[in-house]
């Protein structure tokens, strides 16, 4: 904590601050701590350092669970605390050794630092395996405006989860799942309206924390954020099962209207278990079918010979420049930390000629999705046609086509027809998925 905070937290003027067993800072810390323990395995052996512990709110509960350490750099905090295994010191010095607890934690801490991926790269070194951070969500207007109001409380204001994932991904660090939710204010919330504010507890967009559990890569790329849940949803639910069939039909689709000339190779980059390449090599039987995928657990649900999958970062491709005539990005772009990188990546490894085909959702039905807790967990990013269109071109593509469709996300009787009556009435914008195609010149 840099010193100017670390008097403002042991100033009389911040208030008393609640005890870490108070009703209402339970209801604030339980439903993270659920999370975590869903994701990861915390038991009575597991070693885990909350830093930046403050009285305590999370030490205390954790507490309960594993081997906790508490560290703050405010000795007037560490004497609030309840636990009693505190020691006092500076998140950008953490004083342990490389790879000394299981989990490192924080909470509310890193808005409050200068540089806050500097106390993540140390959080980074000295855990074996997890680092989890829980912070402010500038996207909740009440967070909003209590960091707008407060001096000391300014650095939320660039707190986001796209923010903290490209931090973590900077730094090495694997994000593995992510949760953003409640209205609960420990500090603040009154206890009378408690029950009311924690139907709050679910994920959205516009939660009031934003809780991250990120995982160090090590040596090996690590084995991605999806895994064999994912699989088994694309063979069991019916709509993803839908959404899989339909982004196949609009990729064929397109590499028959935009690369009549011969196809040696295509590349499908996130190809999951393989599923939609499989499809495109049914229709190209002659054509070298590669797909790259980050989960390792993903790649293993594969059980089509005729396609090779490689693990391997969409955002350092593993090819040759110049080897594929097809690159397709389905559904993957609005996971990465790193966009523009991904782009310039599947201009590189395509031949002259050669085009790239991608899809994402559609950003306002993508909220709609996520606040209701019905979309995708991970995407970091949200892309319209109109952002999407500035970042080919300036990667050097010539757009073929741009475009949105599928009508409903489990399907519809007649839905290709009633699409192309809704694209000539141009109320196109009430379709749910969107479709770029960009061709490599030179």
């Amino acid at each position: 904590m840099d010193e100017s905070q670390k008097q403002f937290w042991e100033s009389p003027k911040r208030g008393e601050r609640r005890s870490p067993s108070h009703p209402v800072v339970k209801a604030f810390v339980q439903p993270k701590i659920s999370f975590i323990k869903k994701h990861i395995p915390i038991t009575s052996k597991t070693t885990l350092l909350d830093v930046g512990c403050g009285n305590g709110f999370f030490t205390y509960y954790f507490a309960k669970d594993c081997d906790v350490t508490g560290l703050d750099y405010s000795e007037v905090m560490l004497a609030n605390n309840p636990h009693n295994k505190l020691i006092h010191g500076d998140a950008y010095h953490l004083p342990f050794d490389d790879n000394s607890f299981d989990v490192v934690f924080c909470s509310d801490m890193l808005h409050h630092l200068e540089f806050p991926s500097k106390a993540i790269e140390e959080m980074r070194r000295v855990s074996n395996n997890y680092v989890i951070v829980s912070e402010p969500n500038r996207n909740n207007i009440l967070m909003f405006m209590f960091g707008l109001l407060n001096k000391e409380e300014w650095g939320s204001l660039k707190f986001t989860k796209r923010y903290l994932v490209k931090m973590f991904a900077g730094l090495n660090l694997a994000v593995r799942h992510v949760l953003t939710s409640g209205m609960i204010f420990p500090n603040k919330t009154p206890s009378f309206i408690l029950s009311l504010f924690k139907i709050f507890d679910y994920n959205s967009f516009l939660g009031s924390y934003i809780t991250v559990i990120a995982e160090k890569h090590g040596d090996t790329i690590s084995s991605g954020v999806l895994g064999k849940d994912y699989a088994r949803g694309r063979n069991t639910r019916l709509s993803w099962r839908y959404r899989l069939r339909r982004r196949s039909l609009e990729v064929i689709r397109a590499i028959n209207a935009y690369h009549r000339s011969k196809i040696d190779a295509i590349l499908d980059i996130g190809t999951a278990e393989g599923l939609m390449l499989s499809r495109i090599k049914k229709e190209f039987p002659q054509t070298e079918c590669i797909g790259i995928e980050y989960s390792r657990e993903l790649i293993d649900y594969n059980r089509d010979n005729n396609i090779k999958i490689i693990q391997g970062d969409a955002q350092n491709l593993s090819f040759n420049d110049s080897s594929f005539n097809i690159v397709i990005a389905t559904a993957i772009i609005e996971h990465l930390p790193e966009p523009a990188q991904m782009l310039s990546e599947a201009y590189r490894v395509l031949k002259p000629g050669g085009i790239l085909i991608l899809t994402t959702p559609s950003p306002f039905f993508d909220k709609i999705a996520e606040y209701f807790n019905g979309g995708e967990a991970n995407h970091i990013e949200k892309f319209g046609l109109r952002r999407l269109k500035k970042d080919f071109q300036k990667t050097g593509f010539c757009i073929l086509s741009a475009e949105r469709f599928m009508m409903s996300p489990i399907g519809f009787p007649k839905e290709l027809i009633i699409e192309k009556i809704i694209k000539l009435l141009r109320l196109d914008f009430i379709l749910l998925n969107q479709l770029i195609i960009g061709r490599k010149d030179k």
